[in-house]
């Protein structure tokens, strides 16, 4: 497993097995992940709570050009308490 910080007690990791799924996790527990290739497209979607991030009218997620930014979806929506 690989790590990296993105602010106080954030890491997102992943597995090199599949990088295509990378943990989220903040203070101390999993708080999300985010997955690459939902629906055939390359880009990152965010999950938190076991649902897409995205728009609400159109139930398309949000989608982001690298895990690092698909992260940072996942803790605000956790700081948010979305």
């Amino acid at each position: 497993m690989e790590g990296s910080l993105f602010g106080d007690y954030w890491v997102l990791a992943g597995w090199s097995a599949n990088p295509d799924v990378w943990l989220v996790t903040g203070e101390g527990h999993v708080v999300g992940w985010v997955e690459r290739g939902i629906g055939g497209v390359k880009q990152w979607a965010s999950l938190y709570e076991g649902s897409f991030l995205g728009d609400i009218a159109t139930r398309q997620p949000l989608l982001h050009d690298s895990p690092a930014e698909a992260a940072l979806t996942v803790q605000r929506a956790y700081l948010q308490n979305v």
